[in-house]
C-alpha cells in the first residue's frame, strides 16, 4: 500500500527551525523539527560548507525536506508493523 501524502502531511502539528551558530563564526547549520499531532518529532538538518554561503531560506528548505523524508519513513514503518 502506498503512503498517502496528504494524510501524512495532515498529521503535522508544528514546524520549528533552529539555526545553530558556533561562537565566533557565522551561522551555517539549520535544523527543522516537525512535530506531529500525536507528539512524534522528525528532524532534518542542513549545513553549508562555508559560512559565507549560508542562506536562511535554503537552509530551512533543505532541512524541511529531510525532516519530511524522515516523517514518511516513520509512517511507512508504522504501517508495515501495524499490518496496514
Amino acid at each position: 500500500m502506498a503512503l498517502d501524502t496528504k494524510a501524512v502531511m495532515d498529521k503535522i502539528a508544528s514546524i520549528t527551525y533552529h539555526i545553530s551558530k558556533i561562537p565566533g563564526q557565522e551561522p551555517r547549520h539549520t535544523i527543522c523539527y516537525i512535530t506531529t499531532i500525536k507528539g512524534s518529532i522528525a528532524m532534518g538538518e542542513s549545513c553549508c560548507k562555508d559560512e559565507k554561503d549560508f542562506d536562511t531560506g535554503i537552509g530551512q528548505n533543505e532541512s524541511y525536506k529531510r525532516a519530511v523524508n524522515k516523517l514518511f519513513e516513520l509512517e511507512a514503518y508504522h504501517q508495515k508493523e501495524s499490518g496496514l
